[in-house]
């Protein structure tokens, strides 16, 4: 195996494809959840996708007037002080595997990685997957402001 010149670089190549891998697996989800939620005819939805016509099929759960999914959008999460106080204990820790806003949020929301498992992070910290019901999204916001006001 050959190893590479720049690290730094390397590294760099690498967290683009993972952020990349990441969106589109986001967006498969979207168009999954996009599909469930169709109210018109499932069949034609998905020969559409293809690029093919045709007319309702007149067999599906919709065709049928079966009740389509209907999702909601989660409330926005309210994190307390309590929430700040925790994660930047976790953050003044300075755990080698945790040490960007991304991974802690990852490691809040109970996502694994190689260096966490390593580390055996959780058993070091109870604050594995504390936050797995809450979206990532609001995780990550949330902790890149406490690490900002830690780092002020």
């Amino acid at each position: 195996m050959q190893v590479p010149e720049d690290m730094g670089v390397f590294v760099g190549l690498l967290n683009r494809r993972f952020e990349k891998r990441e969106d589109n697996d986001i967006g498969r989800i979207r168009q999954v959840l996009k599909f469930a939620c169709h109210e018109g005819c499932l069949t034609q939805y998905v020969l559409n996708y293809f690029g093919e016509e045709r007319p309702a099929c007149g067999h599906c759960g919709n065709c049928q007037e079966a009740p389509t999914a209907t999702l909601n959008e989660p409330a926005p999460t309210q994190f307390s002080t309590q929430d700040e106080e925790r994660i930047r204990d976790l953050i003044v820790e300075g755990h080698a595997s945790i040490r960007k806003p991304r991974k802690i949020a990852r490691f809040l929301c109970g996502i694994t990685s190689p260096a966490t498992t390593k580390a055996k992070l959780r058993q070091q910290t109870n604050l594995f997957g504390a936050y797995d019901s809450v979206p990532f999204k609001s995780v990550l916001k949330f902790t890149e402001r406490v690490m900002s006001s830690c780092n002020s």
